[in-house]
């Protein structure tokens, strides 16, 4: 690696759309046959990560190692095939399975990577000489800014070609001393977390005496995009005006930072869920305010549809969700894209 290379790495930040890949955290890897395993905070630590990255509405990725080995405690069929209750997935965190040490192969994880815009990753998990270095050094040579958590990962003690022993602190240590300067930066949780770029935001209910402010950022996105004084003031009642009846009614979110800066609202019925407004205001545009708000709305709703204009469709394909159609809008005179969003598990 060259030294602008390696300083990339040492620069590198955690932003709101790094991804957090928890590799391997598995029942099995516990079996005493392995031998003595270090760091027993690994697991606590991968914990604290994720629910981070739940906060934040970030991507996440569940690796789960599915081995044809005939002796492993990791095949499919097996209790120790489990992903460990601590860190275990959610409804709509994806499960990427995997047969080989790295969870690039037979997998479609670099796809979904790429299709989401992610830069770059964040690793933690099992076994950290293993499938986490593994995985470390093909996601550098795939190009992704790459992370490997040493408080977050952990390794068991091996015996040598040669028949010496050698201490699962060692195996860690020297693990995670072959990804420097190489495939990753090495950080701890804690110098994880100080590198994170992302804004302080809440994300909460809308409350009935917001309608206003709400409306008015739902005006100002608008109009950020291009459209003239005439056309906001046109479309002022049909679509860009949120009622207090509207918040009571239907599940309305905003993402504050002290002020509200944003606004997403789903509706739903016997016929299914739609997403009716996701508006972000201009000068908040471009730090991942509105993908964050989409992600809570997921969460929500594991399948939903949408209408936008066609400059957001971009956007919208990075968070997974797929163009199914156009309509024509009865209040702008041209087109509008149809979105479907569903969760991948």
């Amino acid at each position: 690696m060259f030294a602008d290379e390696q300083e990339d790495l040492d620069m590198l930040t955690i932003n709101d759309n790094a991804a957090l890949l928890i590799i391997d955290a598995q029942m099995g890897l516990d079996d005493p046959g392995l031998g003595r395993r270090n760091n027993p905070m690994a697991e606590a630590n991968m914990a604290r990560l994720l629910a981070r990255w739940r906060e934040l509405g970030r991507p996440i990725f569940h690796i789960q190692h599915m081995s044809t080995e005939p002796d492993s405690p990791l095949r499919p069929e097996l209790p120790g095939n489990a992903i460990k209750a601590i860190v275990a997935p959610n409804d709509g965190e994806p499960v990427i399975q995997k047969r080989v040490n790295s969870a690039f192969i037979g997998t479609d994880l670099e796809e979904r990577l790429r299709q989401a815009g992610i830069a770059t990753l964040v690793l933690v998990g099992l076994t950290t000489d293993h499938c986490v270095s593994s995985t470390a050094r093909m996601a550098g040579d795939l190009g992704f800014q790459t992370a490997v958590i040493a408080d977050a990962t952990a390794a068991h003690e091996v015996r040598s070609y040669d028949g010496r022993r050698y201490s699962a602190e060692t195996v860690h240590a020297l693990a995670l001393a072959n990804l420097h300067d190489e495939f990753a930066a090495i950080l701890t949780t804690a110098q994880a977390l100080e590198r994170d770029r992302t804004m302080p935001i809440r994300i909460r209910r809308a409350e009935p005496a917001e309608a206003e402010k709400l409306s008015e950022i739902a005006r100002l996105s608008k109009a950020h995009w291009g459209y003239s004084e005439a056309q906001i003031e046109e479309w002022r009642e049909s679509f860009l005006t949120v009622s207090a009846e509207y918040i009571q009614k239907h599940s309305v979110w905003v993402a504050a930072e002290g002020d509200v800066i944003a606004f997403a609202a789903l509706e739903q019925d016997d016929g299914g869920a739609a997403l009716e407004h996701l508006w972000v205001l201009p000068a908040y545009i471009g730090q991942g305010i509105g993908r964050r708000l989409f992600l809570h709305v997921a969460r929500q709703a594991a399948e939903f549809t949408f209408t936008t204009d066609p400059h957001a469709d971009g956007f919208y394909r990075k968070l997974g969700a797929i163009k199914i159609g156009e309509v024509a809008s009865i209040y702008q005179g041209r087109s509008l894209s149809v979105f479907r969003y569903q969760a991948r598990s």
